[in-house]
């Protein structure tokens, strides 16, 4: 399962079964204002233009590695981050 993290307006994660959709899920909320920015490879792999941004959107390969790359994080963020993930997986749970 990969999971697919934007840090605009807060935190949000969606679950997907491939990296593809993931990165199409990202490019999608992103929309138009950001084309230049963020889009999809040949490879389903997401790609960002390296610009300075305020927000990040990243696809992770497993929820262990959504976990840690948000081990960094204030801690007082990381109910909000645990919470938004298993928001994530009890959705993609219930979709599959």
């Amino acid at each position: 399962m990969f999971f697919a993290e934007i840090t605009r307006d807060g935190i949000a994660f969606c679950a997907f079964e491939t990296e593809r959709e993931a990165s199409e899920w990202i490019v999608d909320e992103l929309g138009s204002d950001y084309s230049n920015d963020f889009w999809v490879g040949n490879n389903g792999k997401l790609h960002c233009s390296g610009r300075s941004l305020d927000f990040s959107a990243i696809v992770h390969n497993s929820l262990e590695h959504a976990i840690t790359s948000n081990a960094a994080i204030d801690p007082e963020a990381m109910p909000t981050v645990f919470r938004a993930l298993c928001d994530a997986v009890e959705i993609a749970q219930d979709a599959y």
